[in-house]
C-alpha cells in the first residue's frame, strides 16, 4: 500500500559515523541482554510459579536451526518474546507495580479494564463494540495495518450460513445476545445521567433485522434489564460492577424469555416426560471480578473488595447433584462464560471446590424447561468453537435436535476487525455427515481405557497460544498432535493403535501465567503420560486453542511430562 505521509513531507535521512554505530550497537545489545540474563537466572520465573521456563534456554531453543516439521525461527522468537513478558519474573513484578500505582493515584486502568465510578469497572472492548465500526461498515485500509494479515470475516455471514446447515437438518437456530454491562450501566463510565434506554451500536437495527429476514429467532433481553434497572432497582443490580457477566437476576431473566419461547413451539409439546425430578438449593458466593483480575495488580493490593451474589442451584432432587449436561436431550444451548460463569467456579464463583455450581443459564433454563438441556458452552469460544464442537458430532446426534440456543455476548456480535482480533473469529464450520459407529469409540471417547498410559511420539502440530495478558480469561488449554505414538508405559487402549497419531490437549496458561506444558515445540520428540478427557469434566469449559479440522478425534489429557 501506498504511503501518503511521503506526498506530504519529504523524506528525512539522518547518517552518522561507523565507529558511533558500532558503539550503540553494542550498546543496545548490552541494555537489552544483559538485565535478563543476570535478573533470570538470579530469581527464574520457574522460582516463582513453577513453569519451569528459563528465559536462557528457551532462548537457545527458540534459535536453534528449524526442522523439517517446526513452525520456524520466526515464530519461536515471537512465541519467545511473548512468554519472556509474562513468564520472567523481573517483568511482571514491574508491570504489576507500575500498575498498582495508575490504579491506586490517578485512576487509570489498562488495555482492558477501563475505571467507572462508585466502583464500576468496564472492559474495553465492551465500550468498543458500541463505539466503533460494528458488523455492517467495514473498517478502511490502512498503511498502519499490516498487509498480509488475514481477511476479517464479520458475524453476519457465518450466523446466517449456521443457521442454514441447521435448517438443512430440521434444527431451529435461537441466537440470544447476551447484553453487555455498558448498555445497561453507561453512567458509571460518562458521568452523565442515564439514557432512556439501552446503549446499542448504531447498525443494530440493520444487522438484527437481517437475523431475522433469514429465518432466526432473535431474543433480545436488553430492553428487559433496562427495564429491570429502572423499575426494580430495590432489587440489585442486573449487572456484577466488576465483572464483565450479568448478575443471577439478570442471567434469569433471560433463562425465563427463552423458556418461554421454546414451550411455545409445537415440537415441545410432543416430547416425553423428563424422568429427573428438579429441586432448587439456595446458596452464596463471592468474587473479586474477572475485570480486576484484568488489571493485573499485585497481590493483597487491596484496592477491590470481593463482590457477593446469591445464587440458585438447580439440582436433582434424588442424588442432590447439580444439574449439568443431557447430550440427548433435543435442545442444546451453545455459549461461553455468559453460561457458565454461575457453573463453572474456574471463573471464579466457587460454592463447592472444584464441583460444578449448578446455577448457571442452562441450569436455570432445565429448571424453567423441567427438562436438562444438551450444554456446549466454552469460556472465550462462543463465536466459533462451541459450533465447531458441535459440528464435529456424529450425523445422527445432531439430526436429533429440535432447537440450538446460541448465547453469546452482545459484544462479540459487534466487534469490528482492529479490536475483535485476538478476542473473537467468525470461523465457517462444516458439519460432520458420519452416523455413529456401531462399536463404542471415537468422538467421546466411549471404549477408552480410563487408566493412565504413557507414550512416546513426535509434535507434528502445536496450536498457536495467545498473549494471556490480551485473552479475556486467565485459563486456557490448548491442542497439539503427537504422531507415531508408541506405548511405553501401560497398556494401550482398545481405541488406538500403536503408531497412530494422537489428539492430546495441554495447559496453555493458568491464571494467566504459561504452564510448563506449554513450552514443546512441533518437531520435538516427547514422551507423555496420558488419561481420556472425559475423564477430566471440570476442565470441559475451559478455552481451548484448537487448530486442529477434526471431526470426530478420540481426545486425550495430558497428564505430566514424563521423564
Amino acid at each position: 500500500m501506498h504511503n501518503p505521509y511521503e506526498d506530504i513531507l519529504p523524506p528525512e535521512k539522518v547518517k552518522i559515523g561507523r565507529t558511533a554505530a558500532w558503539i550503540l550497537s553494542v550498546l543496545f545489545l548490552l541494555a537489552i541482554v544483559l538485565p535478563p540474563l543476570l535478573l533470570s537466572n538470579v530469581s527464574t520465573a520457574s522460582a516463582k510459579d513453577g513453569s519451569g521456563w528459563v528465559p536462557v534456554v528457551e532462548f537457545a531453543k527458540a534459535v536453534r536451526p528449524a526442522a523439517a516439521t517446526d513452525m520456524g525461527i520466526a515464530q519461536r522468537l515471537r512465541e519467545f518474546e511473548t512468554k519472556l513478558e509474562q513468564n520472567a519474573g523481573f517483568a511482571r513484578d514491574l508491570r504489576r507495580g507500575t500498575q498498582n500505582q495508575l490504579t491506586g493515584i490517578f485512576r487509570e486502568g489498562n488495555n482492558r479494564t477501563m475505571i467507572g465510578s462508585d466502583g464500576w469497572l468496564y472492559f474495553r472492548p465492551a465500550l468498543q463494540s458500541l463505539t466503533g465500526y460494528g458488523p455492517i461498515t467495514p473498517e478502511p485500509s490502512s498503511v498502519a495495518k499490516d498487509p498480509s494479515r488475514s481477511v476479517w470475516k464479520p458475524a453476519l455471514s457465518a450466523i446466517t450460513r449456521f443457521a442454514g446447515q441447521l435448517r438443512e437438518r430440521g434444527i431451529d437456530l435461537v441466537l440470544v445476545p447476551a447484553p453487555i454491562m455498558p448498555m445497561i450501566y453507561p453512567e458509571h463510565l460518562t458521568g452523565n445521567a442515564a439514557p432512556t434506554a439501552p446503549v446499542r451500536h448504531r447498525d443494530s437495527d440493520t444487522f438484527f433485522h437481517s437475523i431475522r429476514s433469514a429465518g432466526i429467532t432473535v431474543i433480545d433481553v436488553a430492553d428487559k434489564l433496562w427495564q429491570m434497572k429502572e423499575t426494580d432497582a430495590a432489587e440489585g443490580a442486573v449487572f456484577l460492577k466488576q465483572d464483565t457477566h450479568w448478575r443471577p437476576r439478570g442471567m434469569l431473566a433471560a433463562a425465563e424469555a427463552v423458556a418461554e419461547y421454546l414451550k411455545a413451539q409445537p415440537w415441545a409439546q410432543t416430547l416425553p416426560p423428563t424422568p429427573v425430578e428438579f429441586a432448587t438449593e439456595s446458596v452464596t458466593a463471592s468474587h473479586i471480578g474477572d475485570l480486576v483480575e484484568k488489571l493485573d495488580l499485585p497481590g493483597g493490593s487491596g484496592m477491590f473488595v470481593e463482590e457477593q451474589v446469591s445464587l440458585t442451584r438447580v439440582i436433582d432432587a434424588a442424588t442432590g447433584e447439580a444439574i449439568t449436561s443431557d447430550p440427548t436431550s433435543p435442545v442444546v444451548v451453545l455459549g461461553d462464560s455468559f453460561v457458565n460463569i454461575f457453573h463453572d467456579p474456574s471463573l471464579g464463583f466457587a460454592i463447592e471446590g472444584d464441583r460444578m455450581n449448578g446455577a448457571g443459564f442452562a441450569q436455570q433454563l432445565a429448571m424453567k424447561l423441567e427438562r436438562a438441556v444438551d450444554v456446549i458452552a466454552i469460556n472465550g469460544e462462543a463465536s466459533s468453537g462451541v459450533r465447531e464442537q458441535f459440528a464435529r458430532r456424529y450425523d445422527d446426534e445432531v439430526r436429533a435436535k429440535k432447537a440450538v440456543v446460541w448465547v453469546i455476548a452482545a459484544r462479540d456480535l459487534f466487534l469490528s476487525e482492529t479490536p475483535g482480533k485476538g478476542l473473537v473469529r467468525w470461523d465457517d464450520v462444516t458439519f460432520n455427515s458420519s452416523p455413529r459407529p456401531a462399536q463404542p469409540g471415537g468422538g467421546d471417547g466411549a471404549g477408552a481405557n480410563d487408566q493412565a498410559f504413557t507414550v512416546s511420539g513426535t509434535i507434528t502440530m502445536k496450536s498457536a497460544i495467545p498473549n494471556p495478558q490480551d485473552s479475556s480469561y486467565k485459563d486456557a488449554l490448548y491442542v497439539i498432535e503427537l504422531e507415531a505414538a508408541e506405548i511405553v508405559r501401560g497398556k494401550m487402549p482398545s481405541n488406538i493403535n500403536a503408531g497412530d497419531t494422537l489428539y492430546i490437549r495441554l495447559w496453555a496458561f493458568k491464571n494467566r501465567t504459561f504452564s510448563k506444558t506449554s513450552n514443546v515445540q512441533e518437531g520435538e520428540k516427547v514422551t507423555l503420560q496420558l488419561i481420556p478427557w472425559d475423564s477430566k469434566p471440570e476442565l470441559h469449559t475451559t478455552r481451548i486453542e484448537d487448530d486442529t479440522l477434526l471431526f470426530d478425534p478420540v481426545p486425550w489429557w495430558f497428564g505430566e511430562l514424563a521423564e
